[in-house]
């Protein structure tokens, strides 16, 4: 079979809403849009508009093959698109470009079956040319000869204005976070199975923080029958938490949000049994 060491990949997407000015005066100002946003001169708000018009898309492309690879990717939603009659849409009006760097060995080394080492760049920005957010990211992967695997993670986001966070506001900028996480999973070809690892995000100014652990495990009992259990903890501190809008004094609109301690524990056990097998064998 032949193997393709380059690739160029694009695809994109038109949509076109219609409706009632009232409808599409709601669908402008709804959370994936907010053309209402103070300071952002590229989006107008138009109560007497009937249909809301957008498009988007990816580009992609690099080396895929080989110890060293390299790929880019850009996307963009520009302001108007509208998916969300299809399926769920977080947000329009971004364009975002990631160039990634990689070196990956598949051949054993001693304890080593296979391992990687990657390098993410990321830079985000309005259709206005805002810059939203900047990230890199070290990822290392490594699957030793018992084929247990281990995922190292570290990213720091930098240059942060979130245009969601204050709900039709104006952007709100948020503090460079540090975050790393590790994730351990044992040979998954065995028939009990236990993965999981810390996960730590945390803002420079030592405020905000997030930190999450996470067990599974799985339990292969037969042929018919398993079990799968899941167990996570967070404590979350976060000073970015929308409370609500103000009048201010001189008759300007203020955003107050506030302080945020949440800990949380989530578990799931699932026990499946399979009610019926069947088997084909193809001779030839």
């Amino acid at each position: 079979m032949e193997k393709h060491k380059y690739f160029i990949d694009l695809k994109s997407f038109y949509s076109r809403i219609g409706g009632t000015e009232e409808a599409i005066a709601d669908l402008q100002l709804a959370s994936q849009h907010y053309f209402q946003r103070p300071g952002a001169d590229h989006l107008t708000y138009n109560p007497s508009k009937t249909s809301l018009i957008g498009h988007g898309g990816q580009l992609a492309g690099g080396k895929q093959s080989g110890k060293f690879r390299a790929n880019g990717t850009f996307s963009w939603r520009s302001p108007g698109v509208d998916l969300n009659n299809l399926g769920y849409m977080y947000q329009a009006d971004y364009l975002e470009g990631v160039a990634e760097f990689k070196y990956q060995v598949n051949k054993p080394i001693g304890i080593f079956r296979d391992y990687y080492l990657k390098y993410t760049q990321k830079h985000e920005w309005s259709y206005g040319g805002e810059t939203t957010k900047e990230e890199f990211q070290l990822h290392s992967y490594t699957r030793f000869t018992n084929l247990w695997r281990i995922h190292a993670f570290l990213e720091h986001d930098y240059n942060v204005f979130d245009t969601r966070e204050l709900r039709g506001g104006p952007k709100l900028f948020k503090d460079d976070t540090w975050e790393t996480r590790l994730f351990f999973q044992s040979d998954n070809a065995k028939n009990l199975l236990f993965a999981g690892g810390p996960h730590y995000i945390w803002s420079v100014d030592g405020i905000s923080k997030r930190d999450r652990y996470n067990i599974t495990a799985r339990w292969q009992i037969g042929d018919r029958i398993s079990m799968y259990g899941q167990m996570d903890y967070e404590d979350l501190t976060d000073y970015h938490q929308y409370i609500r809008r103000l009048s201010l004094s001189d008759n300007s609109t203020g955003y107050l949000v506030g302080k945020m301690d949440r800990k949380t524990i989530s578990t799931t056990l699932r026990l499946e049994y399979l009610l019926h097998q069947r088997y084909r064998s193809n001779t030839m």
